[in-house]
């Protein structure tokens, strides 16, 4: 490849084969995965379409642009235009490997996780990662993906290039991936476990960078975001027999435990009245899943005792919830997106990793946005928690 087609490559917004074929854009999000065939390892498309976002001005300038309550400037607005100075060009005769090097070495050096599935320590979980991925491509595609993400927040100047890169990385994975893999079994799950968390990792954050560059195919809304992070729950499940047997479970098992506190008497007390409106709803066809949807609300927080601190405490509750509830938050219904706060407020209380800071709190502006005041009494918590956490005034 020559560095006149290499940087043309990488300067574009990339497609699969099978979107560049119906002439659509790529959101490099993979389907709910029941199980390994090339329907089902597809990856989800939305139609290239024209205009603005449908997200509101104030909610989504909580995360890019200026605070909306605070009007403190958070992150700059960044331009595509920034491709013009392409730093593959510094880097040898061949662009896209000289950029790959370097995004290798941002992910073991600034892109963790700070999620170890499979190792006592970060840094340990980085190196074995980054060996697995020398190993099965689609892992390391996955990886270059995630710190192509992380390097443009970092480096404004080549930040439109490392946005590109970041997507270009991820179709590839999703590609070589749904190629590759045809079965789960002993020897590969570990690095399919590896690639789906980083996946979901990256569809979560490129989500709300890609606004940040005025994609006007990008829309980052509650049910969005709850279905990025479900969506390998029957993957999951069928890992479940696989992860336990291997010596490497104990591992896991030790820093969930090490994780666990007291509940919070207070965020307890405040399920409790949750419950008890969801219960007395009775206007709704859907109050058997805003009541089961609320109990699997406080099982969760029980499991991470109140404050998230590890991968899998990010993923549990929103795989745990039914489609029901998210076609339920999809349509505004007003206990759906509640509880949504809810969850909201207490991810809020995670270590303020790169891909969550801010975003707790844009999620909750965009669920409250069109609640009235029936609510207020039921939002007191959450509202004081995000506020606590996020320095967000919700006035």
């Amino acid at each position: 490849m020559d560095v006149a087609s290499a940087n043309e490559d990488m300067s574009r917004p990339p497609v699969c084969s099978n979107c560049w074929k119906r002439d659509e854009a790529c959101d490099y999000q993979l389907r709910d995965i029941d199980s390994f065939t090339q329907s089902s390892l597809d990856i989800k498309r939305s139609a290239n379409t024209s205009g603005t976002n449908d997200i509101s001005t104030n909610c989504s300038r909580a995360a890019f642009g200026e605070h909306p309550y605070l009007g403190i400037p958070m992150y700059p607005k960044l331009s595509l235009d920034s491709t013009t100075q392409p730093l593959c060009r510094l880097h040898g005769s061949s662009p896209e490997h000289g950029l790959s090097a370097i995004l290798m070495d941002h992910y073991l050096v600034r892109t963790s996780l700070e999620f170890a599935p499979a190792a006592d320590s970060d840094s340990n979980w980085n190196q074995h990662v980054a060996y697995a991925s020398t190993l099965y491509p689609f892992l390391r595609h996955a990886l270059l993906a995630i710190s192509g993400l992380h390097a443009c927040r970092t480096d404004f100047v080549n930040a439109g290039l490392y946005y590109h890169a970041a997507c270009f990385h991820a179709v590839k994975a999703s590609a070589l991936f749904r190629s590759t893999v045809t079965d789960l079994n002993v020897e590969n799950w570990v690095p399919v476990a590896e690639f789906i968390i980083t996946s979901v990792f990256f569809n979560f954050d490129v989500s709300f960078v890609s606004q940040r560059f005025g994609d006007p195919s990008s829309s980052v809304s509650p049910a969005s975001i709850v279905r990025i992070l479900r969506g390998p729950r029957s993957l999951g499940s069928q890992m479940d027999p696989l992860v336990f047997s291997h010596p490497r479970a104990d591992n896991l098992l030790k820093r969930i435990l090490q994780h666990r506190f007291p509940p919070d008497q207070e965020l307890m007390t405040a399920i409790s009245r949750l419950e008890g409106a969801c219960h007395a709803e009775t206007t709704t066809s859907g109050s058997s899943v805003l009541q089961s949807t609320t109990q699997s609300l406080r099982q969760w927080a029980q499991f991470v005792s109140c404050q998230p601190k590890m991968w899998v405490h990010f993923f549990s509750w929103p795989a745990g919830v039914s489609e029901e509830y998210i076609e339920m938050l999809e349509s505004g219904c007003g206990l759906a997106s509640v509880i949504f706060v809810y969850w909201c407020a207490v991810m809020s209380r995670a270590p303020k990793l790169y891909y969550l800071i801010g975003t707790m709190d844009t999620l909750a502006c965009l669920a409250i946005k069109d609640l009235d005041g029936e609510f207020s009494e039921l939002l007191e918590w959450p509202l004081k928690e995000l506020q606590t956490n996020g320095g967000i005034s919700f006035e």
